[in-house]
């Protein structure tokens, strides 16, 4: 009786197995491989889609099949996935993008669901037969190779970001500005302290900031609130603005909300026009920050779905020099530029933005490819980037050079805290690189993650008075820069 309870335990712990796998649960709660990469998933994704197509196709019963064609979607609408995240079909695949991911995530749910309703009949059925060995053996097999891959693939991150560390360190003196991005303003996530002993992550990352050294604080403007009149998020809003103010910390604000405020509202271009110069002149007005990035990611607003018309050049070039003249009338002492990332718009736009004398400054936002080895095939973004740079420098036309935006993949996951020696690695090669490029600044972006791994992105308290090793590798950073 011992040893059937115990197959049946064995059953249960398999099917357990088989659908954490499905789901991605069990690759997030293996800590000891510090982070998953898109590598490993990506195996273990296509691995399962075989096998379960494999045994179903041995079987009568309807359901393994019907799993195993949810499954297969999935699977394959994953590796698309992977090919519109990693930029080979480009940023105007945004459509696509959307559309895969929920058909992606309605996949896998359904699949989970037939396959629990298959192995809770299958136990009932037959609960005490014996396990078949070979059958698990490929799915065993298939979690050592996805964890081999996700070793490999993270030690070569690692060494990478090491010989860009060694390779960007600068030798003499150069002067920066540091900065941390601690709110959004205009969305209702923002709260505030109710008393002086209360503080909420947005006035605890403007103190680690200022704690780490940094002089510059960014915020995230959204439209969301003025254009709905919450005068209440109104009010927190302007509070984050003016605890800002009192830091000695300057303003650096950034338009999000004409991509993501009206995100999915497919405006033509003149109608997003209007109302972005409206609420450039506002918040200039309101806030007059000591910098402004009035367009940031210029492709991003037509694959968001703000804008519906194909991307034009000679518009968005025409809509930054009337935005940087709006600001300029309301706050003439806001120095005016743009961010842009890589990709062929983003591109054409940066060589003709650079020369425009409506701007002071030109922002890069620099990301990595997370828990990837794309840096193996001719990806380096560092280098594509310094190639950006070298053949026409901002320099060259009076403007100063920024990175407005970096993080090592994208912050604020379940795995983040996982990830937290290759982030503090990324910012020292980030940080060099923009030193080395004789940048005026340097901004993260995810500030949350100078105090905390976890908190309400990842299901858990946030400790507002601890300070990370991201927080202790930026104070070590800006303390060098100003001692050298």
């Amino acid at each position: 009786m011992v040893v059937k309870y115990r197959e049946l335990a064995l059953r249960v712990i398999t099917l357990l197995l088989g659908l954490s796998l499905l789901q991605f649960i069990v690759p997030f709660t293996l800590t000891s491989i510090m982070v998953i990469n898109l590598e490993a998933l990506g195996v273990l994704i296509f691995g399962l889609g075989v096998l379960f197509i494999y045994y179903a196709l041995r079987k009568e019963t309807p359901l393994p099949r019907l799993a195993a064609s949810l499954t297969l979607i999935a699977v394959l609408l994953a590796f698309l996935q992977l090919f519109i995240y990693s930029g080979v079909l480009g940023a105007s695949y945004g459509i696509i993008w959307g559309i895969n991911l929920w058909v992606f995530l309605f996949s896998a749910a359904l699949g989970t669901v037939v396959l629990l309703a298959y192995g809770v009949k299958v136990m009932l059925e037959k609960p005490f037969k014996s396990l078949n060995v070979k059958a698990y053996t490929p799915l065993t097999a298939l979690l050592l190779i996805s964890l081999a891959i996700n070793v490999a693939v993270n030690v070569s991150y690692r060494n990478w970001l090491d010989g860009k560390i060694d390779r960007y360190q600068p030798d003499s003196p150069r002067l920066m500005m540091f900065g941390v991005h601690v709110a959004d303003l205009g969305v209702n996530t923002l709260t505030l302290p109710n008393d002086a002993n209360y503080h909420t992550i947005s006035t605890e990352v403007l103190k680690a900031a200022g704690e780490a050294g940094a002089k510059v604080a960014v915020v995230s403007l959204f439209y969301d609130a003025w254009m709905e009149g919450d005068s209440q998020v109104i009010g927190e809003s302007e509070k984050i603005v003016e605890l800002v103010e009192a830091s000695g910390l300057r303003l650096f604000t950034v338009d999000q909300g004409a991509r993501y405020t009206l995100q999915d509202k497919n405006l033509s271009f003149n109608e997003f026009a209007a109302i972005h110069r409206n609420y450039t002149r506002f918040f200039a007005e309101r806030f007059k920050p000591e910098y402004y990035s009035v367009i940031s990611e210029p492709d991003t607003y037509h694959y968001t779905g703000a804008v519906h018309e194909a991307f034009n050049l000679t518009a968005w070039i025409e809509e930054t020099k009337a935005s940087a003249r709006l600001v300029k009338e309301v706050s003439p002492g806001t120095k005016v530029g743009v961010s842009i990332y890589y990709n062929e718009n983003e591109l054409k736009f940066y060589r003709e933005a650079v020369k425009l004398g409506e701007l002071d400054f030109i922002g890069l936002n620099i990301y990595s490819y997370g828990s990837s080895a794309l840096h193996l095939f001719n990806a380096d973004v560092l280098e594509m980037f310094q190639q950006v740079i070298d053949q026409d420098p901002p320099g060259n036309h009076g403007k100063a050079l920024w990175i407005t935006e970096t993080w090592n993949g994208v912050g604020g996951s379940l795995f983040q805290s996982w990830k937290e020696d290759s982030d503090v690695k990324w910012i020292q090669a980030t940080a060099y690189f923009a030193e080395s490029n004789g940048m005026e600044g340097y901004a993260i972006n995810y500030g949350y993650h100078l105090i905390s791994y976890r908190g309400p992105w990842m299901g858990g308290e946030v400790n507002l008075y601890s300070r990370t090793k991201v927080f202790y590798a930026l104070k070590a950073l800006t303390e060098e820069t100003w001692k050298r």
